[in-house]
């Protein structure tokens, strides 16, 4: 992408265990557009994020159609994380069992949205 001319960088992101939620890291590639007034995220192993144990069919269904790699904005990934962790929680709560921490909402959320650094490598 940066050879191509994209503003793009290697994004690694780290947050604090806070409000029930441990804490981790997680890295993924953006993309910065229109002088960095826009931002795009490619995620390039986006569909195991959502992976549950004893998913309901509907669940299964769902899994199958989100795409391996994400490339969107940041407000299409905030859309697509609240819908799809109500859909995990639908799925798990039919089988009797809760969600797992990794599954929730907030620490979804924190794999893309928490303090990130981004890092380049100087062009050949």
């Amino acid at each position: 992408l940066r050879s191509m001319g994209y503003n793009a960088a290697v994004c690694k992101s780290r947050w604090s265990q806070s409000k029930g939620i441990s804490k981790g890291e997680y890295a993924y590639i953006d993309v910065l557009l229109d002088a960095g007034s826009k931002r795009v995220i490619i995620d390039t192993d986006f569909s195991s994020q959502f992976v549950i144990a004893r998913p309901s069919d509907e669940y299964q269904a769902i899994l199958a159609e989100i795409p391996p790699v994400f490339v969107g904005s940041e407000d299409e990934l905030h859309k697509f994380l609240h819908l799809i962790s109500l859909a995990m929680k639908r799925s798990l709560k039919a089988q009797s069992l809760t969600l797992p921490p990794w599954r929730r909402p907030d620490y979804l959320t924190a794999k893309w949205f928490s303090p990130y650094r981004r890092t380049t490598n100087p062009l050949p």
